[in-house]
């Protein structure tokens, strides 16, 4: 401690040449530094002072700690004592060590236990007064058997680790890193420092029973998995999911993620809704991109075809450029709200179809079609009679047409038809 002078009047002036003030009225005055032996002061007044700093206290009881407490034979000891009081050096004496821990002059040492048992250790602090103080403590020293952890994977240099339940912790570059275990079981986690590989294992537990033990971890490389989309606004909010589990969302036009190689399904959808979830499988087997289209919900259109022949193949055109196509009574297409014009044709024109539009408005809608067999007119005369004696067609697959010698008129579709027309009964029938 400081030394410190009391009484007289200030200035001080010390046998080593300097001086020292205080305040007026201020009677001690400590000093800004540590003499060695003592020192004269004399104040104003000539009156002699002598300073004798103050001893250092006496020998404090050692604190003695072993690190770890509890090891197994063949492991490492750090045996460390912190002293304190006392004056000039100090000698230690270390008693209780188990076998392979000798005792050293020194406050700090290691050594390596090699045979198990329970030993109360202690250390002896004699300083240069011969003061002596005692400290003491516990160390459990079990069987022990070496465990070996073993990696598969990894480049060459990479560093991993593994931390232990019992507060180990290896790390190593090589692919082999071993330590002597007390016999009993474990739980281990194994990490990596490259952010693009993960342990096929993260995590379990060893079992020491005496022999050596080898625990093998196999590491595998991530792959970047990158899905781009299309569609909704720039700056819209949209989250894929892998598997079942949500990975993330962006704003962005595209979403990445680390993963393992392999097959996945996936569904990508935009958050608040208004656009049609996307869903697929993605099969990784290196660096993998995932084109995501999304387009706004819509709505089932309906449309439902009468008059044609059972299989005839017809179709809707809709304006916006999308079609149907369908050989059965009714087509379903897929529209988001809004307007539509449409077509509905047939193959080759023999059928006339009908044109329209249709109202999307937030809900499903159905539209009936009608199609009419297309004909033409044909025009049968009988140049041989009266133009005003009556005349009758018979068209197979037609109706019957009835006019006057200078023309009857029949509506026929495109093909091959058998006739016969009939004048009165003066007159012969004429087929053909």
């Amino acid at each position: 401690s400081r030394p410190t002078a009391s009484g007289g009047i200030t200035e001080f002036n010390l046998t080593n040449g300097t001086s020292t003030t205080v305040a007026a009225g201020v009677a001690t005055v400590a000093l800004a530094w540590l003499p060695t032996g003592a020192l004269a002061a004399a104040d104003l007044l000539g009156a002699i002072y002598f300073l004798q700093p103050a001893g250092p206290g006496p020998l404090a009881t050692p604190i003695l700690s072993l690190a770890p407490s509890y090891v197994g034979v063949g492991a490492n000891v750090t045996v460390r004592t912190q002293e304190g009081g006392g004056t000039g050096s100090y000698h230690y004496v270390y008693a209780g060590l188990p076998p392979g821990c000798a005792s050293q002059n020194r406050s700090t040492f290691s050594c390596t236990p090699s045979a198990s048992g329970t030993y109360r250790v202690e250390v002896t602090v004699t300083d240069a007064t011969g003061a002596v103080a005692n400290g003491s403590a516990y160390l459990w020293v079990r069987p022990s058997s070496l465990v070996s952890f073993v990696e598969d994977g990894l480049p060459a240099g990479t560093v991993w680790w593994v931390n232990l339940t019992d507060g180990l912790s290896l790390q190593s570059t090589a692919s082999t890193v071993t330590a002597l275990l007390v016999n009993g079981t474990l739980g281990y986690s194994i990490g990596v420092g490259a952010a693009n590989w993960v342990p096929s294992v993260p995590s379990g537990e060893v079992s020491v029973a005496g022999a050596p033990t080898a625990v093998t971890t196999t590491f595998l490389e991530l792959q970047p998995l990158s899905f781009v989309e299309t569609g909704p606004p720039t700056g819209t909010s949209w989250r894929v999911s892998l598997s079942g589990s949500i990975v993330g969302s962006t704003t962005g036009s595209s979403f990445n993620v680390s993963i393992l190689n392999g097959t996945y399904s996936y569904v990508a959808a935009v958050s608040g809704g208004g656009w049609v979830p996307v869903e697929g499988q993605v099969s990784v087997a290196g660096p993998t991109v995932v084109q995501i289209t999304f387009i706004p919900w819509g709505y089932n259109i309906t449309f439902r075809e009468s008059g044609l022949p059972s299989g005839t193949s017809w179709w809707v055109n809709i304006t916006s450029g999308t079609g149907v196509r369908s050989s059965d009574a009714q087509a379903v297409i897929y529209l988001t709200n809004g307007t539509y014009a449409w077509t509905a044709t047939t193959a080759g024109g023999e059928w006339r179809g009908q044109a329209g539009s249709v109202v999307v408005a937030g809900n499903a809608t159905a539209v009936s079609i009608a199609f009419v067999l297309q004909t033409y007119t044909i025009t049968f005369s009988a140049p041989g009679l009266p133009s005003l004696d009556p005349v009758w067609v018979n068209v197979t697959g037609a109706t019957p047409g009835a006019g006057t010698a200078t023309g009857v008129t029949v509506a026929l579709a495109n093909g091959s038809y058998i006739y016969a027309a009939s004048a009165g009964p003066e007159w012969e029938e004429v087929s053909g």
